[in-house]
């Protein structure tokens, strides 16, 4: 009998790889489980148009629970320009649940949050410069934080609708899940082909 245990990096590659090639959104959140860790990998960049920042301050990761709409990446030492934005798309990416403290968080911070239409960039973001972050959170799931698996596409504006952009989040399920999943259709497969 094989190890299939091999094929989950492998297969968890394969997806992000997929949906990274066909994002629609100008920076794109990506929330997937690896181990027993929740990691929030965040690329792209944002055009501000002429918008200027509410306030300047320290950044702090968070990864809220999913109603909230609230999802970052970034190192939460740097200094951080706060954004109001006006924002149109779903409400939330799930039913929500647990709360985690990061366990380690890098890269250029940037965070969307619904609740108070607010999106956070570095200190002194130029429009379009780009944006790559990474947070994980140690013994967190998607389950545990009631996040749904899919792509969630949300229009931002940070001028008053001069200018507008697009974030995407894809929640990818965990990839064992996904390969059983597959192994048993495969296997159902098999079974009526001999039948």
């Amino acid at each position: 009998m094989k190890n299939t245990h091999s094929l989950v990096p492998v297969f968890a590659a394969a997806a992000l790889g997929l949906l990274a090639t066909h994002s629609e959104g100008a920076v794109t959140f990506t929330i997937f489980e690896t181990g027993s860790s929740l990691v929030v990998d965040a690329t792209g960049s944002i055009n501000l148009g002429s918008a200027t920042p509410v306030t300047t301050v320290t950044f702090q990761t968070i990864q809220s629970s999913a109603p909230d709409a609230i999802v970052s990446a970034g190192d939460e030492t740097v200094q951080a320009d706060l954004y109001a934005i006006t924002v149109g798309g779903p409400a939330a990416y799930g039913v929500g649940g647990a709360t985690s403290d990061p366990t380690i968080s890098t890269g250029t911070p940037v965070m969307l949050n619904l609740v108070v239409d607010r999106l956070v960039v570095p200190a002194g973001y130029v429009s379009n410069a780009s944006l790559s972050a990474t947070t994980t959170y140690s013994n967190l799931t998607l389950q545990n934080l009631g996040a749904t698996p899919g792509s969630y596409v949300w229009t931002i504006s940070a001028d008053g609708g001069t200018t507008t952009d697009t974030v995407t989040l894809n929640v990818i399920p965990e990839p064992s899940s996904a390969l059983l999943a597959g192994l048993g259709g495969l296997a159902l497969l098999r079974r009526r082909r001999r039948a």
